[in-house]
């Protein structure tokens, strides 16, 4: 599974994440960037980072029926992870998750062709109509991403999540399938 980048003949290599095979140092590295925690709110991960713990998480999304986890690479080198999580099949929504780890490909655009991708199969291959998507009022980028990829803000929770000793606001969003 692959996605094109605009003017490159490279392609991103979609894979669906799978601890033995995608749970290693280039994975365990996005977790040592304060840069990639910080907006995870997961205060867990702010300490030094607990091995099991993460391959707990993973273990756990591998085995569930409610979401899917992808590693994103370009050039056989980990991009990122996108998680379509909490999938509720019956209303037919999701939640839309990702973090770009490899800092030198944060800022380049990845960020909105990876879920490109995702919302694609959302839609188009779990028959979903609705994708939700979060994110601290702080970080710019994702904000940006979500409005770009057409996402409507449909709620703010006010100082829900604190960073640095600080409470930040949490954008809510969501997408509909475009009717055929």
């Amino acid at each position: 599974m692959g996605a094109g980048l605009p003017g490159k003949k490279e392609k991103l290599q979609f894979s669906f994440f799978n601890h033995k095979k995608h749970f290693g140092k280039e994975y365990l590295a996005f977790f040592k960037d304060y840069e990639n925690l910080k907006y995870l709110n997961r205060p867990e991960y702010m300490k030094k980072i607990n091995p099991n713990l993460l391959k707990e998480y993973i273990d756990k999304i591998s085995k569930s029926k409610n979401d899917i986890m992808w590693a994103v690479h370009l050039n056989k080198e980990l991009v990122a992870t996108v998680k379509l999580g909490q999938i509720d099949y019956y209303n037919g929504y999701c939640d839309l998750g990702i973090m770009i780890g490899n800092k030198k490909y944060r800022g380049k655009g990845f960020a909105k062709i990876i879920c490109k991708y995702v919302i694609n199969y959302a839609f188009n291959k779990l028959n979903l109509r609705r994708i939700e998507g979060s994110c601290i009022s702080k970080n710019i980028a994702m904000n940006k991403t979500f409005k770009n990829l057409g996402f409507k803000l449909e709620g703010q929770m006010i100082k829900r999540n604190k960073i640095e000793k600080r409470y930040f606001d949490r954008n809510i969003y969501a997408l509909f399938r475009k009717k055929k």
